[in-house]
C-alpha cells in the first residue's frame, strides 16, 4: 500500500533535531553577542520545534489531499495484507497444525436473533447485502444453518439472506478461530471491487467514549498506517480509512462483545445497529451467556442485532479430538500417539476429562502440555495419563485449572533445537505482569496493544524524566561552551545567566514533555546552579520564581503543540479532551500566581 502521508515519527525526529539545534544556536550566540542579546535568541531559537509542529498541523489540515490510489485499488491492496496478516497469525496459533479443528455448530436460540421470515422479508425488500438471483440458494429455516467446519463460507455467504451473523458459543469454543477461517475464506473467494474483510477485536472499544465508524478507523490505521492518509480528492479531508467505511468496502468481522464491560455492551449493541445499519453486512461473535444479557435485559428494552441470523458453535465430538491428538501426535501406532491411548479410550466413556477436552482452547492446551515437539525426547515431556491419575483432578473445572497451569511452563521447557531466551518463571511474570495491566487498564479487556503499554508508567513520570533530561542537556551544553571558551563563563551564575539557564531548560522540557517537563526543567537547571554557588545568593527565590515562569512558559508551549499533533491526527475522544480542559485550567491558573511572583520580585518597587 502506498505511503504518501507525513509520519509521526519523522515529525518527532526533526521536532528533537529542532530542540538541540536551537538549545545549542542560542548558547553560541550568548557566548558571540552581548547578553542581552543572548538573552533574546535563547528566548526565541528552542521555540523553532514549536513552531515547526504548529506549521506542519496547520498546513496539513488545510492542504487538499494529494491525489493517491482509488478506493478499489486500495481495497485490493487491503485484501492482500489482511489475508498475508492472517495466514501468519493461522500459523502461529497452530490453525492448520496439523489440519483445523472440526467445530460444529447449530442455530442460535430463536430470542435471540431475528425471525427468519423476517430475514427473507428485508431480503427481498433490498435491506440485505443478497439480491434477488441468490435467493435460490437462502436457506428455508434456521435449522439448515446447521454445520461444521469449512461450511462457515456457505452459511455466511449463501445460506444467511441479510447477510449479518451473530456466533454465539462458550468460552474457548472455537469462535475467534471460526472467525479466522471465515475471514481467510472470505479473502479466497472475494470478488475484485467486493467489501473486504476485517477481524476487528472489540474489547478496545470503548462505546461510551467512541462511536463505532470513528473506532472501526481508528483501529484500520493502527493496523495499516498507510490507511491514516488522505483519500482520493474526492473525498475532501476524509482519511483512507474511512472513505473505505463509508463507501461499505470493509466488511467487519467483530469479535468479543463479551469482553466489553456488562454495562456498556447493550449501548455498543445500539451503536452496532447505527453505525452497520440493515443492508451492511457484519458478523459478531460472543460468549452465549454475555449476548443474551446484552439482547434480553432483565430490567430495559431487548436488543439484538438488527437483521441477523445466528449459530451456537458445539462441543467438539469425542472422535474428532482423539482423531486431532493422534495425528498431531504422527499419527496412529507411533510412540508418541500411544501415550494418548488411555485418555482417549476414556472420552467414549465420559467423565471429568471427556468434558474438559470439549473445547479447541481446552484441546490446544493439552496437545502444547503433553505431545513433544519435533526433536524432542518423550521422557522430556509429561505423560497425559497424568489427567486420569491425579486425585485432584475429579472435576471438569478441576482438569481446566490443571491445564490452564501447566500451559506457561509447557510453552517454554527448553527445547534442544530452538532454545527459549526466556525461562518458564520469567515468562509467567510478564504475563502476570501484562494481566494485570489489561485488568486495570482494559477493564479486563484481551486485547493488548504495544501503544497502550505506556499507560502501565505513572502518567506524570514521563514528562517529568523529559524535564530532568532537558535540564542535563542543557547543562551539557553549557558545560562544553565555558570549558571551549574561557573569556565567557556561562556556568557561572549571575543576574541574566540564571534565568537564561532555566529558560533554555523549561523551554526543552516544555516542548518535549508539556507542563510538567518545562516546570522541572527549569526547577532543575536554576536549583542546580544556585546549589552549587549558594554563597553568592542572600534570596534565592527570584531566580527560583523566575525559572518556573520559564518553565511555565514551555509547559505551555508543550501543550500548544499536544493540542495541535492530536487536531491533526483527527481529534481526541470525549474522555481525552475534558483531560486537556483541566489541564489548561491548572496551567492557566499556575501561570498567574507564578506570573504575579515574577512580577512582584523583578518590576520597579518589588523587594
Amino acid at each position: 500500500m502506498g505511503k504518501s502521508h507525513v509520519r509521526p515519527r519523522h515529525v518527532g525526529s526533526v521536532y528533537l533535531a529542532l530542540a538541540v539545534a536551537g538549545a545549542a544556536g542560542a548558547l553560541w550566540l550568548a557566548d558571540r553577542f552581548a547578553l542581552s542579546m543572548a538573552q533574546t535568541a535563547a528566548t526565541l531559537l528552542p521555540t523553532v520545534a514549536g513552531s515547526y509542529l504548529s506549521w506542519t498541523s496547520f498546513r496539513s489540515s488545510r492542504s487538499a489531499p494529494s491525489a493517491g490510489p482509488s478506493l478499489e485499488c486500495l481495497a485490493e491492496q487491503l485484501a492482500a495484507a489482511v489475508r498475508m496478516q492472517w495466514e501468519t497469525e493461522a500459523g502461529v496459533r497452530g490453525l492448520y497444525d496439523p489440519r483445523p479443528l472440526t467445530v460444529p455448530w447449530r442455530a442460535a436460540p430463536e430470542h435471540l436473533v431475528e425471525e427468519w421470515r423476517e430475514l427473507r422479508w428485508l431480503a427481498e425488500a433490498g435491506r440485505g447485502e443478497s439480491t434477488r438471483a441468490d435467493s435460490l440458494r437462502w436457506a428455508q429455516g434456521p435449522a439448515e444453518l446447521a454445520g461444521c467446519g469449512e461450511q462457515i463460507l456457505q452459511v455466511f455467504r449463501d445460506q444467511v439472506p441479510t447477510g449479518r451473523l451473530v456466533v454465539l458459543g462458550e468460552p474457548g469454543s472455537g469462535k475467534t478461530m471460526l472467525l479466522v477461517r471465515l475471514l481467510l475464506e472470505l479473502t479466497e473467494h472475494r470478488d475484485p471491487g467486493a467489501s473486504v474483510p476485517v477481524l476487528f477485536p472489540l474489547s478496545s472499544w470503548d462505546p461510551s467514549q467512541q462511536d463505532l465508524e470513528s473506532w472501526l478507523a481508528h483501529r484500520l490505521t493502527q493496523d495499516f498506517e498507510e490507511l491514516a492518509a488522505p483519500g482520493p480528492q474526492t473525498f475532501g479531508s476524509m482519511s483512507r480509512a474511512r472513505a473505505l467505511l463509508a463507501h461499505r468496502l470493509i466488511l467487519p468481522l467483530l469479535d468479543g462483545l463479551d469482553e466489553l464491560p456488562a454495562r456498556v455492551r447493550g449501548q455498543a449493541l445500539d451503536q452496532i445497529n447505527r453505525g452497520l445499519p440493515l443492508g451492511r453486512a457484519v458478523v459478531l461473535a460472543s460468549r452465549t451467556a454475555e449476548y443474551h444479557q446484552a439482547a434480553a435485559p432483565a430490567d430495559g428494552l431487548p436488543r439484538k442485532l438488527a437483521g441477523a441470523a445466528g449459530i451456537e458453535l458445539l462441543p467438539l465430538a469425542a472422535r474428532e479430538t482423539a482423531a486431532y491428538l493422534r495425528r498431531d501426535a504422527g499419527g496412529a501406532g507411533t510412540p508418541a500417539a500411544r501415550r494418548w491411548d488411555r485418555v482417549l479410550r476414556g472420552l467414549r466413556d465420559g467423565g471429568p476429562v471427556a468434558e474438559a477436552l470439549s473445547t479447541p482452547l481446552t484441546v490446544f492446551l493439552a496437545r502444547t502440555i503433553y505431545t513433544p515437539r519435533t526433536g524432542e525426547p518423550l521422557e522430556a515431556v509429561p505423560s497425559p495419563d497424568e489427567l486420569l491419575d491425579a486425585p485432584a483432578l475429579t472435576s471438569r473445572a478441576a482438569v481446566e485449572a490443571h491445564l490452564f497451569a501447566a500451559f506457561v511452563p509447557a510453552a517454554y521447557r527448553p527445547h534442544p533445537r530452538v532454545p527459549s531466551p526466556w525461562s518458564a518463571g520469567e515468562a509467567e511474570r510478564a504475563l502476570r505482569w501484562l494481566a494485570r495491566h489489561a485488568e486495570r487498564v482494559r477493564a479486563g479487556g484481551a486485547d493488548l496493544a504495544w501503544w497502550q503499554l505506556s499507560r502501565a508508567v505513572p502518567r506524570r513520570l514521563p514528562p517529568v524524566l523529559i524535564g530532568i533530561l532537558a535540564a542535563a542537556l542543557e547543562h551539557g551544553v553549557a558545560w562544553v561552551i565555558e570549558h571551549s571558551n574561557g573569556d565567557y563563563d556561562i556556568g557561572a551564575p549571575s543576574a541574566g545567566t540564571v534565568p537564561s539557564q532555566g529558560l533554555l531548560a523549561g523551554l526543552i522540557g516544555g516542548l518535549a514533555g508539556r507542563l510538567p517537563g518545562g516546570l522541572t526543567g527549569a526547577s532543575v537547571s536554576v536549583g542546580g546552579m544556585l546549589l552549587r554557588d549558594m554563597p553568592m545568593y542572600s534570596d534565592v527565590w527570584p531566580e527560583l520564581l523566575c525559572g518556573f515562569a520559564y518553565g511555565f512558559v514551555g509547559g505551555l508551549m508543550g501543550e500548544l503543540t499536544s493540542a495541535l499533533a492530536a487536531r491533526r491526527a483527527g481529534g481526541e475522544s470525549g474522555s481525552g479532551q475534558r483531560r486537556r480542559t483541566r489541564a489548561w485550567g491548572v496551567a492557566l491558573l499556575g501561570g498567574g500566581a507564578v506570573g504575579a511572583g515574577y512580577g512582584y520580585v523583578y518590576l520597579p518597587g518589588g523587594p
